[in-house]
C-alpha cells in the first residue's frame, strides 16, 4: 500500500503485521497532508488505531465483550458478599419485617426477635408455642381403674398430679378421681407442653370481638362436644386473655392435629373421646378470614367417655 493511496476514514486490511512498516505506512500518509486523525488498520484479526503520534492495537470486538462480561461478574460478587454480610448480621435487621422461620424450644438459649443463622439460612427466631392447660377428664360408666399415657412425655412442662411414665387412677361416674400411687382427689389430669404440630399460616378460624367473647365459646364449645361445666372452666381460664383485646383470631386444633401432637393412650379404651384445643392471637384490627367449619351438633356421649380441653397462643 503506498501512502498516496490511503484516504481518511477507512479501515484498511493490511497483509504484514510489521507493526514498523504500518507506522512508515502512516508516517508518509501524513506527510501527504491527510488531515483525519484517526485512521483504522487490521492485521490477522488485529485492529490498530492510528493517530498522529502513535499506534495502539486495539483488541477484537469479542475480546472487548469478555472484558465487560467480566467487569459485570466482578460487580456481581462485590454486591452479593455485601448482601450476605448485610443479611447474617443482626444489628442491620428488624425481625417483624422477616416472617419467622425457625422454631425451637427455650433451651435453644435464643430470645423472640433473635437472628440466627444456620450455615448459609439465616431465620427470625420465634419460641416455639406452648399448649397451655390442657386438662383430661375421665367418665366411666362405673367405678374404674384407668391407666393415661401421654404419647410424648418428653415435651410436657409441667404435669399435675406428677406424671411418671403414666397416671393411674380410679375415676367415678362423675369424674372425680383418686390418685392410686398417693390417694388424692382429683377432678381432672392436667399436662402442659410444646407444641410440636407445625405453625402454618392459618387459612380458616374465626374473628371475634373482644366482646363478644362468652357467647361465641358458649356456642362453639357446646358445638365441640363440652358440656356446661367443662366449658365454664374453659372460659374463666381464658376470658382475661381474650376479652381485654379488641379483637381475636379463633381456630380449633382438628382431632388428627391434636393426636399428632400428643397421643393420648388409655386403657381400658374408651368408647367416646372428645378434645377440644383452641389457637388464638390477640388483634388490633379485624381481618378477612375464612370461617372454620365445625360439627353443627355436639358428639354424643357413649359409654366409657373422655374429654380434654387446652389452648395455645399463636402468632398469625
Amino acid at each position: 500500500m503506498r501512502p498516496e493511496e490511503i484516504n481518511a476514514g477507512t479501515k484498511y486490511i493490511i497483509t504484514f503485521n510489521e507493526e514498523e512498516k504500518i507506522k512508515k505506512v502512516i508516517a508518509k500518509a501524513f506527510h501527504n497532508d491527510i488531515d483525519e486523525r484517526l485512521l483504522k488498520f487490521e492485521v490477522k484479526g488485529h485492529i490498530y488505531k492510528v493517530g498522529y503520534d502513535n499506534i495502539v492495537k486495539i483488541k477484537p470486538l469479542w475480546a472487548r465483550w469478555l472484558k465487560i462480561s467480566g467487569i459485570i461478574l466482578l460487580a456481581a460478587a462485590v454486591t452479593a458478599l455485601l448482601l450476605l454480610f448485610w443479611y447474617r448480621t443482626p444489628r442491620f435487621h428488624n425481625c417483624g419485617y422477616f416472617r419467622s422461620g425457625l422454631i425451637m424450644d427455650g433451651s435453644s438459649g435464643y430470645e423472640e426477635g433473635d437472628w440466627v443463622c444456620r450455615g448459609i439460612h439465616c431465620y427470625c427466631y420465634k419460641p416455639l408455642e406452648y399448649m397451655d392447660k390442657p386438662i383430661i377428664y375421665l367418665y366411666p360408666q362405673e367405678t374404674t381403674e384407668v391407666r393415661v399415657e401421654l404419647g410424648y412425655p418428653e415435651n410436657t412442662l409441667h404435669t399435675y398430679p406428677k406424671y411418671k411414665d403414666y397416671w393411674q387412677v380410679r375415676a367415678e361416674p362423675d369424674g372425680n378421681l383418686t390418685d392410686m400411687a398417693t390417694g388424692r382427689h382429683y377432678y381432672a389430669l392436667y399436662w402442659e407442653g410444646k407444641n410440636t404440630v407445625s405453625v402454618a399460616h392459618p387459612s380458616e378460624g374465626f374473628v371475634v370481638k373482644g366482646e363478644d367473647t362468652i357467647a361465641f365459646l358458649e356456642e362453639k364449645l357446646a358445638q365441640l362436644g363440652l358440656n356446661e361445666r367443662e366449658a365454664e372452666e374453659f372460659i374463666v381460664y381464658w376470658l382475661p386473655q381474650l376479652e381485654d383485646s379488641p379483637y381475636n383470631y379463633i381456630r380449633f386444633q382438628t382431632m388428627a392435629e391434636q393426636n399428632k401432637n400428643m397421643p393420648l393412650l388409655i386403657t381400658p379404651k374408651p368408647q367416646t373421646v372428645i378434645r377440644v384445643m383452641m389457637e388464638y392471637d390477640n388483634l388490633e384490627e379485624p381481618l378477612e378470614i375464612e370461617p372454620q367449619i365445625l360439627p353443627t351438633e355436639a358428639p354424643t356421649r357413649t359409654g366409657f367417655t373422655v374429654v380434654e380441653w387446652g389452648g395455645t397462643k399463636i402468632s398469625f
